[in-house]
């Protein structure tokens, strides 16, 4: 598991996995390989290194590609992806500094509007709210999704 590697080794690793470009590089793999299993890995990844430590969360929100790439997986068809997405990006809008809550919070908001602009939405909550559960025809949306959706519209 990676994030047992990035527990057990220094702080350093991380900073230096994101400085020598290893989240651009995922992000770009990332959007070049749409598949679920591929999407899970990735977002674990990115939960991996947002678990190291507080400051790792930083990088990630001054990292344009990286917020872009967690919402893009938001409209996913698999729950565990979308669950899993959405549950990083309230993490990146909770953290205690003001000011990188903001900053976050402005990137994820551009990002979902240009998501939902691509899809054809006007909207840029469409994405977030069709897969709440009440709207899931077929009975799959979850109650954590629903939970972290919610914290997200009304942050």
């Amino acid at each position: 598991d990676f994030e047992v590697v990035l527990k057990d080794s220094d702080k350093k690793f991380a900073e230096e996995f994101i400085q020598e470009l290893g989240l651009k590089r995922l992000c770009r793999v990332s959007r070049e390989h749409i598949n679920t299993q591929f999407d899970t890995q990735v977002l674990t990844v990115f939960k991996a290194i947002i678990n190291v430590s507080p400051d790792v969360i930083k990088d990630i929100i001054n990292d344009d590609q990286t917020v872009t790439t967690i919402v893009s997986k938001v409209d996913s068809d698999d729950n565990a992806v979308r669950e899993l997405s959405m549950k990083l990006l309230v993490t990146l809008i909770i953290v205690e500094d003001d000011d990188l809550s903001d900053l976050a919070t402005t990137k994820i908001m551009a990002s979902l509007l240009d998501s939902a602009r691509s899809r054809g939405y006007r909207n840029r909550w469409k994405s977030v709210v069709s897969h709440i559960s009440v709207n899931e025809v077929d009975g799959s949306g979850s109650f954590e999704y629903d939970n972290y959706a919610l914290v997200l519209i009304n942050f």
